[in-house]
């Protein structure tokens, strides 16, 4: 399900995921052509559309009043969006409930901000990475584990551990 269009700027070909993997289509190649491509940009762009539009259901007059109502009463804030999005509330660690609408909302608006080619391109090497090098790419690097912790959560031994993450940099180093 997209969310977010293809910026301009990579729009001359078409990326799409594969059972093979990662496949980018080019005109000129394989008999593809520009319209080919723009046709399947077209279609990425309508149903990004129909996404966010279904994402949120329709209000009647009184909501609208009311966040009408609330906005004015809150000058330079933007009411809160009603998602419909079929996600169920879970359970925390700690037994309470957490509503995952808002979690939603913040990653949609997330999309929207621009992201550097350089940024991109790291999230595409990473992508090519195995689930267990993401896996533990994701604690070391994003997480901020310390060898020792990841070694804890996957059962094994810190020289293990600190050889798999440098052979991670490694693949990182050498397709970016």
């Amino acid at each position: 399900m997209k969310f977010k269009k293809t910026p301009s700027n990579k729009r001359g070909t078409y990326t799409y995921y594969g059972v093979n993997g990662k496949v980018t289509v080019r005109p000129g190649k394989d008999g593809i052509t520009e319209v080919d491509i723009k046709l399947l940009h077209s279609l990425d762009d309508n149903e990004v559309y129909t996404n966010i539009k279904n994402s949120r259901p329709k209000m009647d007059k009184q909501e609208k009043a009311a966040v009408k109502e609330w906005e004015e009463a809150h000058p330079g804030e933007v009411a809160p969006k009603n998602w419909n999005i079929s996600i169920d509330a879970s359970d925390g660690e700690d037994g309470t409930s957490q509503d995952k609408s808002k979690v939603l909302e913040e990653a949609y608006y997330s999309l929207e901000k621009e992201v550097s080619p350089a940024v991109e391109r790291l999230r595409d090497v990473v992508e090519t990475l195995t689930k267990e090098q993401q896996e533990l790419y994701q604690m070391v690097v994003i997480q901020s584990m310390t060898l020792t912790e990841a070694a804890e959560v996957l059962g094994t031994s810190i020289p293990n551990i600190h050889k798999r993450i440098n052979r991670i940099y490694e693949q990182i180093k050498k397709k970016f």
